[in-house]
């Protein structure tokens, strides 16, 4: 999808950025969501 951004002789540099983000964003929304459970179970873990 991002790679028909780039042409033969332009680069849109701009959606590049706006695809990157709308892929990045998610990603951080959910790790921040879940992240006391993921220390949680690292955790329990080295507890054994």
């Amino acid at each position: 999808a991002l790679g028909t951004l780039i042409g033969l002789t332009k680069v849109s540099w701009g959606g590049i950025m706006a695809g990157a983000v709308m892929l990045t964003v998610p990603m951080l929304v959910v790790f921040v969501l879940l992240q006391r459970h993921f220390i949680a179970g690292i955790a329990a873990g080295a507890v054994k």
